[in-house]
């Protein structure tokens, strides 16, 4: 959600488009070691905005629950499955971020 932020400041008339497998458009990290100790269950807590913030505060256009499955780079076209349904997406510009894992260090009690 940042590098479409950052596009939509860099372009105010750009139709920016996020394809995104959960339901979890934003979080709060500060809230992880809360929920890891019970305090909460509900993983929505986490959400700092939501899509439909996306939406109508910086007009983000959010699909969750977007499934890409593909992407054809000559042809800037992404296909992807959203309830059940293969939809395309033709792009002008393409940013891919698909998350990191975290790096565990090999120190005792880090498992």
């Amino acid at each position: 959600m940042s590098a479409a932020s950052r596009a939509r400041r860099l372009d105010p008339n750009a139709l920016v488009t996020v394809l995104e497998q959960t339901e979890m458009v934003s979080h709060a990290p500060c809230g992880i070691p809360y929920f890891f100790e019970g305090l909460f269950k509900d993983p929505s807590l986490f959400m700092t905005y939501t899509p439909a913030y996306f939406r109508e505060k910086r007009n983000v256009d959010v699909k969750v629950g977007a499934k890409v499955l593909s992407v054809d780079f000559s042809e800037r076209v992404a296909t992807y499955q959203l309830d059940g349904e293969l939809k395309k997406l033709e792009y002008d510009s393409l940013i891919i971020a698909s998350g990191a894992r975290p790096k565990v260090p090999s120190v005792p009690g880090s498992t």
